[in-house]
């Protein structure tokens, strides 16, 4: 197998993480949203009874549990993103058939972990009616890339933010 057989079976793979990890946290956002839409309409003053104080008390369970799964989901699929991303940039720093790549520094497939101040940073331009990735000035907030990635947002802030809503709303049912 040739190393450009081998970078597309891999860039295939990576894409289907991605694929997979955008669709399960679309679901989540959807399942939550349906969810929370429930737990806001069982706190209307009409709804007494213990079946719907049991209610109450069970949907932000039913919340915690799921974020606590999407972000077990999420972690091992950015954990294998991460994987993907350094396969492919250990084959664009070893093979020939990508020394353009290592001539130009162009490191698209960096991994989470190993981009670093002053790496170059990678743009679309579009040149003469096509589009061409262009290594631009060196990267001046490189923190951006490892904090603001899409998995990280998909594994660590979204559960985080939506595991303090579901906390918020079983404390304030438990309280009132």
């Amino acid at each position: 197998m040739t190393p450009v057989e081998a970078y597309r079976i891999i860039q295939r793979r990576q894409i289907n993480e991605d694929r997979i990890l955008a669709e399960r946290t679309s679901m989540f956002l959807l399942a939550t949203a349906f969810l929370f839409v429930a737990f806001v309409m069982l706190l209307d003053p009409e709804w007494e009874g213990t079946i719907f104080t049991v209610l109450r008390i069970a949907l932000p369970i039913v919340g915690i549990f799921l974020t606590i799964l999407l972000f077990c989901f999420n972690r091992s699929a950015s954990i294998a993103l991460d994987f993907w991303h350094k396969a492919q940039h250990r084959i664009e720093r070893k093979a020939l058939d990508f020394k353009y790549m290592r001539k130009d520094e162009i490191t698209p497939h960096i991994a989470l972990g190993e981009v670093k101040k002053g790496e170059k940073e990678w743009v679309w331009v579009k040149a003469e009616g096509t589009w061409e990735l262009k290594p631009v000035e060196k990267a001046k907030h490189w923190w951006q890339k490892r904090l603001l990635a899409n998995y990280v947002i998909y594994t660590w802030y979204l559960p985080i933010a939506f595991l303090a809503l579901w906390t918020a709303s079983l404390v304030y049912v438990i309280v009132s």
